[in-house]
């Protein structure tokens, strides 16, 4: 992750995203939602920090679960798989 971002010039959502979920998996939960709302603030409509960060919030704040979700499907409307997510999400909360 550190070779890519040297290559790479520029802000790189997807490589953020995965640094996210790495974060997450080690149990830095605080530093992996930082970074998701740092890409959803540049890129509202991302499609895998808002299903991470819904994954994150998960059922700890379903709400904020379900704004993640709806922001993915608001921006991804042909993503069936997203609009089962919420589907389920909703029925949880």
């Amino acid at each position: 992750l550190a070779k890519a971002r040297t290559i790479l010039t520029g802000p790189e959502p997807e490589l953020d995203v995965v640094q996210a979920r790495i974060l997450l998996r080690t149990g830095q939960v605080a530093e992996a939602k930082a970074v998701l709302e740092r890409v959803i603030a540049d890129r509202p409509g991302d499609l895998a920090a808002n299903l991470v960060l819904a994954r994150l919030h998960g059922d700890g704040d379903r709400q904020a679960a379900n704004v993640a979700l709806r922001r993915a499907l608001e921006a991804n409307p042909d993503r069936i798989d997203v609009a089962a997510n919420l589907l389920e999400s909703l029925g949880r909360s």
